[in-house]
């Protein structure tokens, strides 16, 4: 076989699939199901939702914002292998430090602490982890990118349904700090799913430019495109309506709906499993309609900001179910077409898919703490939904402006060079 050429298939391109798929279970079934602590964080540490829910705000920044181009420059220089381990290193570190402070600590624990041990330390590693899951994958596949980036992202969804009722029996068993200690050993196992991730070799022509140089050159080339910079905005004022919902729709079932604990944990562990159908399906559509990305995930984005719309209006546990499957869905189907998007609109696909996902981590920074500040002056998390839809609304329409093939322009001769020596990697 070429090595220039993508296998895409064969057991070693399926099994990091898989390994990927876990990584995603791991640490996106973590954030993502985090919601369910809110409220035992701000009784424990005596903070208001807005304080609580940013442990979680933070730990998503840290894990997209530095950990997409940090991921991207450490899988230039290390490879995807070693900058994984290391992500799931810091990841379990965290949880494991945060752990022990609350349980060792003289009366009433600090946030400040956990914002820095669970929201900076366990959430670069996050963003270490998820980079090189994800970005190895585009090494391997070309035909089938979307189909095998949804199946590994699908991961998100299981994490998600597992994860949520876990962390809630844990934490009523066990208490917060035994509960992050537990989860510490969980995330460890990343290091063992990393272990696929077979290292990438540049060849000679490859190895006489710096990673660094690299990096400036990809990166001047992604700033100068029109439409990568439409991506961005997309994604910075689209994610916070999901961060939020998964932050805080638990809570908000609880308290505006008189749903049960159980009942809440349901509906957020029920939008993790249509997750995965979403991400699959919609994965199927794009590679099989390839031309009609954007048109396609602009109807996503579409059902995904009503979705979020509704589940502030239906008061029953059916109706909230409903709404939540809907949600899981279409917010699948969303984040499975980042990657094949930013394949579409700038060859450093690397430096791309990193800096996309850095744009949905600045957001998450303050979609759950606006929503929780806002729910704290009015008592009600109707203003602050209603806030971030509107904004979800607006990235929606804005997603087939990106796709516009007269804002393209073709890479420089520079870029190409870049381009070129990134597709000639051999798998060793």
């Amino acid at each position: 076989m070429d090595k220039t050429v993508k296998p895409d298939g064969g057991i070693l391109a399926w099994t990091i699939v898989a390994a990927s798929f876990m990584i995603s279970a791991l640490q996106d079934g973590f954030m993502y199901g985090f919601g369910v602590l809110v409220p035992s964080i701000s009784q424990q540490l005596g903070v208001g939702r807005g304080p609580a829910a940013g442990v979680s705000s933070i730990m998503m920044f840290t894990a997209m914002t530095f950990g997409g181009p940090l991921g991207a420059l450490s899988v230039r220089k290390f490879g995807h292998r070693v900058t994984s381990i290391m992500g799931s290193f810091l990841a379990a570190l965290g949880l494991l430090l945060a752990g022990l402070y609350l349980l060792y600590s003289d009366g009433v624990p600090a946030i400040a602490i956990l914002y820095v041990l669970i929201g900076g330390v366990t959430g670069i590693g996050f963003g270490l982890m998820y980079l090189p899951a994800f970005d190895i994958i585009e090494h391997y596949f070309d035909k089938h990118l979307a189909v095998a980036t949804g199946i590994a992202s699908a991961g998100t969804g299981l994490g998600t349904f597992g994860m949520a009722p876990l962390l809630q029996n844990l934490e009523a068993s066990y208490g917060l700090a035994w509960l992050l200690i537990v989860v510490s050993g969980i995330m460890a196992t990343g290091v063992i799913f990393s272990l696929p991730y077979t290292p990438l070799a540049l060849d000679h022509k490859d190895e006489k430019e710096s990673s660094w140089q690299k990096t400036k050159v990809a990166y001047r080339n992604i700033f100068t495109s029109i439409p990568m910079i439409i991506l961005l905005f997309i994604h910075f004022i689209m994610c916070p309506a999901g961060d939020s919902f998964f932050a805080l729709a638990s809570d908000r079932a609880e308290e505006k709906f008189g749903i049960s604990a159980e009942g809440a944990s349901f509906i957020l562990g029920i939008a993790g499993v249509a997750n995965i159908f979403g991400k699959i399906l919609f994965g199927l559509v794009l590679d099989h309609f390839p031309s009609h990305a954007f048109q396609s995930t602009f109807v996503a984005c579409l059902v995904f900001s009503s979705s979020v719309m509704l589940t502030d209006q239906v008061p029953t546990f059916y109706g909230q179910a409903f709404c939540s499957v809907l949600f899981g869905f279409s917010y699948g189907c969303y984040d499975v077409s980042i990657l094949p998007l930013v394949q579409k609109v700038t060859p450093c696909v690397t430096e791309g898919f990193g800096l996309a996902k850095s744009a949905s981590g600045i957001s998450s920074l303050w979609g759950p703490i606006v929503v929780g500040l806002m729910y704290d002056e009015f008592k009600s998390y109707t203003p602050g939904f209603a806030f971030i839809v509107s904004l979800a609304f607006l990235a929606s329409f804005l997603t087939p402006v990106a796709g516009m093939k007269r804002l393209q322009k073709k890479p420089d001769q520079e870029t190409s060079q870049v381009v070129t020596g990134v597709s000639n990697l051999a798998m060793e």
